[in-house]
C-alpha cells in the first residue's frame, strides 16, 4: 500500500464493510423497520437497568490531555468541502505534530477553530495522481472522517457522509490496523496519522481538536448510539452493540500499540461500559424454570418472556426487528450482537448460561434450510463458550464464513475457549 501524496488513502475501501447487512447503497438507519414489535421502556425499568449498570462499573477512564498547538474545534468551513486526511489527532506522549504545526501559546491564538484546521491541510487534488477506490477525506463542516461516496450521496456506504456508524465502520479498521502495526513498527508509524484521524472520528476526548469529543458515546445513557444526522421520530437508536464495542476495544488496543497510555485508557473503559449496557439493555437472561421467567430488570414480562435479545434499542422504545430483517430471523439477531469475533467477544457474554440460552432460543430457526451459514457461524462461536466439542464439530461442517470472519478465525477462537 503506498502512501498519498495528498495524505487521503487509506488503503481499503468502505463499501466492503457490513456488506451482510443491507443492498449496496441503503444506510441501515435510513431503511423503514417493517414489522416491528415493540413496548416502550417504563420509567421504572429505565432506573433500575441504569442502576445495575452503575453497580456493574468498576472502571474509571484516565484523563487525556490536549498538547499545546491542537487547534480548537469550530464551525469553520474551506473552499472545499472536504478536506484529505492528515494528522488531525495529539494524545498521549508518543504523538508528534504535522509539519507545519506549532506548538506553545502562540499556536493557540493563531489556530483559533477548526476552519483553521481544515485549512492548515492541503486541499484535495483530482488531478495528476489519482488514487482509485472510494477513498476517506476529512470533512471540516462537522469535523469528521467521511467517505468520498457518502459526502457526495448521503445514501452511499450506509449514510458514511450523514455520520451514520462511524464507530462501527472505523472499528473494523482500526482492529485491523492495530494487529499490523503491532508485528510491524513501522508500517505502524508510516501510517500513524491517518489511523490517528480514524480513532480520533469516534474516541476523542479533546475540547479543542478537528473532531467532536466522543462522537458516538452517550455518557449519561452509558452507550453508544449510531444514528448520525438523520432525524428519526423515535429518537436516537443503535443495533450492533458488539459492533460498538469492538470500536473501543480496537482504539485501545491501536493506542497501546503506539504507547498512548491515556487513549487505550479511554478505549478500555468504553468497550468495558458498553459491554454492561449490551448485558443490560439488549440481552434478556430468563430463569431456569419451566417455562422461564424474565430474569431482565429493564423489560416486563410481557416482552422478555419470549425474547431473548432486542433488536434495535431506540431512545424511546425498544424493537424485536432489525434494520434489515424482521423479529422472526433470530440467527441475524443473534449474530448481529456476536461480530466480529474478537477476544472482546467472551467479556460481552461473560455469563455462559445466558449464552446457552440465547443458542437455544435461535436453535429453531437455525436448524432450518433458509438459514445461511454465514450466520449460523456466530451462533456456534457463541457455543464454544460452554461446549466447545459441541460448537468444534458444528464448526467444522459450515460451508461459508460471513465477510467479517473466516474459518481460520473460528478455530482460533475454538481453541482459545477450549479449557
Amino acid at each position: 500500500m503506498e502512501p498519498s501524496t495528498h495524505g487521503v488513502h487509506i488503503g481499503v475501501s468502505i463499501s466492503s464493510i457490513c456488506a451482510r447487512r443491507l443492498s449496496a447503497g441503503v444506510p441501515h438507519n435510513r431503511r423503514p423497520c417493517r414489522g416491528h414489535e415493540w413496548i416502550g421502556v417504563g420509567a421504572q425499568g429505565a432506573q433500575d437497568a441504569h442502576a445495575v449498570a452503575l453497580q456493574r462499573l468498576h472502571v474509571r477512564p484516565a484523563a487525556a490531555e490536549r498538547p499545546a498547538g491542537v487547534p480548537q474545534a469550530g464551525r469553520g468551513g474551506a473552499a472545499s468541502p472536504h478536506q484529505p486526511l492528515h494528522l488531525l489527532l495529539w494524545q498521549g506522549s508518543g504523538a508528534r505534530r504535522p509539519p507545519g504545526a506549532h506548538s506553545g501559546a502562540g499556536a493557540r491564538r493563531r489556530q483559533p477553530g477548526r476552519g483553521a484546521a481544515a485549512a492548515a491541510l492541503r486541499p484535495l487534488r483530482l488531478a495528476g495522481r489519482h488514487l482509485p477506490g472510494n477513498r476517506l477525506l476529512y470533512d471540516p463542516t462537522w469535523g469528521g472522517v467521511v467517505s468520498e461516496a457518502g459526502s457526495r450521496d448521503k445514501g452511499a456506504d450506509f449514510g458514511l457522509g450523514m455520520y451514520n456508524d462511524h464507530h462501527f465502520h472505523y472499528g473494523y479498521f482500526v482492529y485491523a490496523a492495530a494487529a499490523v502495526a503491532k508485528f510491524d513498527p513501522v508500517w505502524g508509524s508510516r501510517y500513524r496519522s491517518k489511523l490517528s484521524a480514524l480513532v480520533a472520528d469516534y474516541m476523542s476526548v479533546n475540547r479543542t481538536a478537528a473532531f467532536p469529543r466522543l462522537r458516538n458515546f452517550d455518557a449519561y445513557a452509558l452507550h453508544s448510539w449510531a444514528s448520525g444526522l438523520f432525524d428519526f421520530g423515535d429518537g436516537r437508536n443503535q443495533e450492533s452493540f458488539s459492533e460498538a464495542a469492538n470500536a473501543y476495544y480496537a482504539g485501545s488496543l491501536l493506542a497501546y500499540v503506539f504507547g498512548d497510555l491515556p487513549l487505550a485508557t479511554l478505549g478500555a473503559t468504553l468497550a468495558a461500559v458498553e459491554a454492561v449496557a449490551a448485558q443490560t439493555l439488549m440481552q434478556v437472561p430468563a430463569s431456569s424454570s419451566s417455562p422461564p421467567s424474565s430474569l431482565s430488570p429493564a423489560y416486563e414480562p410481557v416482552f422478555a418472556d419470549t425474547n431473548r435479545m432486542v433488536g434495535v434499542l431506540w431512545s424511546t422504545k425498544r424493537d424485536a426487528a432489525l434494520w434489515f430483517a424482521p423479529p422472526a430471523d433470530l440467527d441475524k439477531r443473534v449474530g448481529i450482537q456476536v461480530l466480529p469475533i474478537t477476544p472482546f467477544l467472551a467479556h460481552l457474554f461473560p455469563d455462559r448460561s445466558f449464552a446457552r440460552q440465547l443458542v437455544e432460543w435461535a436453535q429453531p430457526v437455525l436448524s432450518g434450510g433458509a438459514v445461511t451459514d454465514e450466520w449460523r457461524g456466530f451462533s456456534w462461536a457463541l457455543q464454544a463458550l460452554y461446549d466447545p466439542e459441541g460448537a468444534r464439530a458444528k464448526i467444522a461442517a459450515l460451508g461459508a464464513f460471513d465477510d467479517g470472519n473466516s474459518k481460520t478465525n473460528m478455530l482460533w477462537w475454538l481453541a482459545t475457549n477450549t479449557p
